[in-house]
């Protein structure tokens, strides 16, 4: 009877570590109390699951969902979690598609000055850094010419 016991014990053990390690292979944790936000991009050419969340660098959350939005299919819907449930975010706050110089994708959130703050499952502005590409055929241009 105590083997089967023992066994039973470590088997439970088994799956709940498996189920434990798949959520954090996904960048997910159980144990937290996650906020969940949405935005809509026009394009998230390199975004993907898992991607960080920053504020001012600081990673505070990661991207759950990206899906095309039902009434504009030229628009993505992206749906993130900001894993501290303590931080506050403004209402005006905008949530920036970012790129480091490797082509790294990540959500930037910059924070406003609004004394509402948002509420679980409310939607932040969006709004797309300009790419390198973009930033040195700008500085470029005048040259041309």
């Amino acid at each position: 009877m105590k083997r089967e016991l023992v066994i039973g014990v470590v088997a439970i053990v088994a799956v709940a570590a498996l189920i434990f390690g798949l959520f954090y292979l996904k960048g997910e944790n159980l144990l937290a109390n996650n906020r969940t936000f949405h935005t809509t991009y026009q394009s998230v050419d390199g975004l993907v699951k898992a991607s960080p969340v920053k504020i001012s660098g600081l990673q505070v959350g990661v991207v759950t969902e990206l899906s095309m939005n039902a009434e504009d299919p030229s628009l993505i819907d992206v749906t993130f979690i900001i894993d501290n449930e303590n931080f506050q975010i403004p209402a005006n706050s905008v949530a920036i598609l970012a790129s480091d110089i490797l082509g790294t994708k990540s959500i930037e959130l910059e924070l406003g000055t609004d004394t509402r703050m948002l509420k679980n499952g409310e939607f932040i502005l969006a709004q797309s850094q300009m790419e390198l590409d973009q930033m040195v055929n700008e500085q470029l241009l005048p040259l041309k010419l």
